[in-house]
């Protein structure tokens, strides 16, 4: 947009939570002070109690819809927001994340520059924290980049949802998240980098802009207590479960990237053996393989190139 709102679609911004009330009760707010003229926010709660539900029932704004749902699996709580959502443009962040004033604004006027651009990525900042102890996931784009077609699904291998904008028209071509992927689900993570490569499969560009301010990341891992680890296996793991899905749908880039990141993996532990130091590589290499392998086990449509029959489990 120009100033002029030539051009504001309806938002919906969509958080899913689960049993994280008072990283919701920081989100909500800054996400509710958007300077965008026409949104909405749409919360879906998985947690296992009320706590959740209780901050987002003390927020007396009408632009704020709750949803509970007692299944597990980010996926699924997104596709659930999707049916809810009125908007043309759905934005996403996550729970433990806190958003500029002008978030929306200026992710949609990206949209509006890029007619073919079907997802938009912004920067996600770590929160102060410390490197030594603790581990936050960030992500910084290197100013704009534009990805598209084959060559696109070749770069396109980081990004974050917790800064994203789509297009309503990707998820009514593609069909939604995929389910078994994501927080919470079979394989753990990877559901927004599964979507992006979908849609970069069905002919939509994918942008990675740091034009407009970043998300902040507040949801810190300690490693001491083991959930750092947990993550960055778990990171890999769904990892390598979407490749291998590629690989089965016939994607000739999931069959070289697979290999590829694998034999990159193997090459980091044998240089830190020689070198005699840790062979930290593992902690990345064996949840790609796990993944991978016991992903093969998972049916898969290959007409929409998503994991089918994932069952859904209890909240």
């Amino acid at each position: 947009m120009n100033g002029t709102d030539s051009w504001a679609p309806t938002v919906s911004v969509i958080i899913c939570t689960r049993d994280r009330a008072d990283d919701l009760a920081r989100c909500l707010p800054s996400v509710l002070a958007a300077d965008y003229p026409d949104f909405e926010v749409i919360v879906v709660d998985q947690s296992k109690s009320d706590a959740s539900k209780r901050v987002a029932g003390a927020i007396a704004d009408p632009r704020l819809r709750y949803h509970r749902q007692h299944l597990t699996g980010k996926s699924r709580a997104l596709n659930a927001a999707l049916a809810l959502a009125k908007g043309e443009v759905t934005a996403h962040t996550d729970d433990d994340c806190t958003v500029p004033t002008d978030w929306l604004r200026q992710a949609v006027a990206v949209l509006e520059r890029e007619p073919d651009a079907g997802i938009v990525f912004g920067a996600v900042a770590a929160a102060p924290h410390d490197g030594k102890d603790t581990f936050l996931p960030s992500f910084r784009p290197a100013g704009f980049r534009r990805l598209k077609g084959l060559s696109g699904r070749v770069q396109c291998q980081a990004l974050a949802g917790a800064n994203m904008v789509v297009r309503r028209a990707v998820f009514e071509r593609l069909g939604g998240f995929d389910e078994c992927l994501g927080p919470g689900s079979r394989f753990r993570s990877g559901d927004d980098l599964d979507l992006a490569y979908r849609a970069l499969r069905a002919g939509y560009a994918v942008l990675q802009s740091s034009a407009h301010p970043p998300v902040v990341h507040w949801g810190v891992r300690r490693y001491d207590d083991g959930s750092a680890r947990r993550l960055i296996w778990n990171n890999y793991y769904g990892k390598g479960a979407r490749m291998m899905k590629g690989l089965r749908c016939g994607d000739p880039v999931a069959a070289l990237a697979l290999p590829y990141l694998a034999a990159r993996e193997s090459g980091a532990i044998a240089i830190n053996l020689l070198r005699r130091r840790r062979p930290t590589g593992f902690g990345r290499l064996a949840p790609l393989l796990v993944g991978a392998a016991r992903s093969v086990r998972q049916p898969v449509d290959r007409r929409h190139g998503v994991f089918s029959e994932c069952t859904p489990r209890p909240g």
